[in-house]
């Protein structure tokens, strides 16, 4: 029984994300500033330092389009 709820609320969670973001090119990101969206590309490289993890999506490392700070 917890199992099947669980599996529902995962579900409903799924699809509210899914229906509420706008999916955009990567190149086109600064235009969306402050908006909740979803940007679907490639991870070109990551650098981890002690307390912060970097993300460089789109292309190489200095040319990367965006990065993504994780702390």
């Amino acid at each position: 029984m917890k199992h099947k709820l669980l599996l529902l609320h995962l579900c409903i969670i799924v699809a509210f994300t899914a229906f509420c973001q706008t999916k955009i090119p990567i190149d086109s990101g600064i235009s969306y500033q402050g908006k909740l969206v979803t940007i679907c590309t490639k991870v070109y490289g990551s650098k981890a330092f002690d307390k912060v993890t970097l993300l460089n999506l789109g292309a190489k490392f200095p040319n990367s389009l965006l990065t993504i700070a994780i702390f």
